[in-house]
């Protein structure tokens, strides 16, 4: 009896992980919109904070393209954000998947009406609405928006996505039966290789060194044989181009053998959102913030192994012998198979080779709280504010604090505080200035108590005390005062901030709340004259918005409407 319990339950388990795969794997093939499905983004590459979790498909430079739903389903969650995804529906299907398409410039009339009415009950633009399964059903192929450039995006296109249902964990939408025209190879650009005796870097003070490569055809590289000796990783500077798109996009797959063992293999067919807190431990933190090259590395620390790894990986980290002799080979692939290879020797000597230097600053422990006191200013490192043991390099200067590291981020904020040098009677506008490797400075609103102003940061950089006093702007965009807009179909304002940045906004008409969209890309605050019926020809105009450091602006005019009947 206990024997047949065990089989039947081995039997379930087993059928529900091939059904799961088979989800995974199983086609769809409907493109979200009528057009050649030409690509801006793969999935996986990296993104600034995050890996891409879709594909970005091309809409031609242009907005307003319908999307339609790639199966039957019903909608789930609905986005509207003046970061990230924009404007964005998420569609969960019967064979396990969630949709999701991003970057909308709006949605269906059907759904468009449900989302408004609960931006009008809750007074705000922004908003995030769960619904539960049957509040909005979608069938296969129909209408649910049209494509823009709402959100983080820096151009109009379609982001999609496919996630598994059960925990939201993004797919490759290309294992689904999606066809790109691909015929080229990956391309490299350079190659690194890093000294990994803790705490060092190379003689001349780079993270990397880089090893000179020879082009031998499309798919084959070559380097001369190098020496090395002790413990080292490598790196890759690279790109995937496909045949319609001149757009440099991520590599699908990356593969590290040594004496040809694999050592290291990354495969971009699944990722999880709880990637994106390490995704600095995959790039060279130090040459991406400082020279804006994404380098992937090929060895790792001591973070767990993020989801798109092989099981079999280990953490790339390799000991080269004295008297032993390597053949190294690296490997990229894009999703076609399309393949280019490096190839070189290693030679393994002594432990010096590349004579490293120890890194200058003061050694953070991950597990402890750590402060540092200044004579007026303080910086405190939390636990965990690392997922490592890391050196920071601190700066005291009389009216700066600079902080820096070089090969990784912050995981959870810092708490810096400057004390106030003078009783100013603008006191309330004063915040902290970021300075940025671009000398620009980024205005941090703070905490002001007891003479001091505290705020908490996850940036490196020069940090200074400043102030700002000046109101935002508000103007009118293609209408004036008293003027007749019955044809018009939006009222648009222009709002500016020359520093901290618009905090907040709303909009009167008569003393009646309305809803203004905020594209913050061009500036603009727009109200739809559908969303309401006037009784009265004349408007009255209210808008009023607050930037970061409390600086406030009312902006009040009058114009004229045919009143609703």
């Amino acid at each position: 009896m206990k024997l047949k319990f065990k089989i039947n339950f081995f039997l379930i388990f087993f059928l529900s992980a091939v059904n799961l795969i088979s989800q995974e794997k199983s086609e769809i093939n409907l493109i979200p919109l009528d057009l050649p499905l030409k690509l801006s983004g793969n999935f996986g590459e990296i993104r600034g904070s995050h890996f891409h979790a879709g594909i970005d498909i091309k809409t031609n430079g242009k907005e307003g393209f319908p999307i339609k739903s790639i199966l039957n389903g019903h909608v789930t969650r609905i986005s509207i954000s003046t970061r990230g995804y924009g404007k964005a529906i998420y569609i969960d299907h019967p064979n396990g998947t969630t949709s999701v398409y991003a970057h909308l410039k709006k949605f269906s009339k059907k759904i468009e009406a449900i989302i408004k009415n609960h931006q009008y009950q809750n007074k705000k633009f922004e908003i995030q609405k769960f619904f539960k399964k049957d509040e909005i059903k979608i069938e296969k192929e129909e209408l649910i928006g049209y494509s823009g450039n709402t959100g983080g995006s820096s151009g109009p296109h379609l982001h999609f996505e496919i996630r598994n249902q059960k925990n939201q964990n993004p797919l490759n939408p290309l294992n689904f039966g999606y066809k790109i025209l691909d015929s080229k190879e990956p391309t490299i650009n350079n190659l690194f290789v890093y000294s990994l005796d803790e705490n060092k870097v190379f003689q001349n003070g780079q993270q990397n060194k880089l090893i000179k490569l020879k082009k031998i055809n499309n798919s084959l590289y070559e380097a001369n044989p190098i020496e090395l000796g002790g413990n080292f990783g490598f790196g890759v500077q690279s790109f995937d181009r496909h045949d319609l798109s001149y757009n440099k996009n991520g590599v699908y797959k990356t593969i590290l053998k040594i004496n040809d063992k694999k050592v290291f293999e990354i495969i971009f067919d699944k990722l999880s959102f709880n990637d994106s807190k390490y995704i600095n431990y995959l790039i060279d933190y130090f040459a991406y913030r400082e020279k804006k090259i994404k380098i992937t590395k090929l060895f790792l620390g001591e973070i767990p192994k993020f989801s798109f790894f092989s099981e079999t990986n280990n953490n790339g980290n390799f000991f080269f012998k004295e008297g032993k002799n390597y053949n190294v080979k690296i490997e990229l692939f894009d999703f076609n198979n399309n393949s280019t290879s490096i190839k070189f020797k290693v030679k393994g000597t002594g432990e010096n080779t590349y004579p490293s230097l120890p890194l200058k600053g003061f050694l953070i422990n991950k597990n402890e709280k750590r402060n540092f006191i200044f004579k007026n200013k303080e910086v405190t490192f939390f636990r965990n504010s690392f997922f490592e043991n890391k050196i920071i390099d601190i700066i005291n200067k009389p009216d700066t604090l600079t902080i820096n590291n070089n090969d990784y981020p912050l995981n959870k904020p810092i708490e810096i505080t400057f004390k106030i040098p003078y009783k100013d009677s603008l006191s309330s506008k004063l915040g902290v200035g970021l300075i940025n490797s671009g000398n620009k400075m980024i205005f941090i609103p703070g905490i002001i108590k007891d003479n001091k102003i505290t705020i908490r940061s996850k940036s490196y950089g020069k940090y200074v005390i400043t102030k700002d006093s000046i109101k935002p702007t508000i103007n009118s965009v293609g209408f004036k005062k008293g003027e007749w807009m019955t044809n018009k179909n939006f009222l648009t304002v222009k709002v500016d901030d020359d520093f901290s940045g618009i905090k907040n906004y709303n909009g009167f008409i008569n003393k009646e709340w309305i809803l203004l969209e905020y594209e913050p890309k061009n500036k603009t605050l727009k109200y739809d004259f559908k969303d309401h019926l006037f009784k009265k020809a004349e408007l009255n105009i209210e808008i009023k918005i607050e930037d970061f450091a409390g600086n406030k602006t009312n902006y009040k005019t009058k114009i004229f409407r045919k009143p609703a009947l």
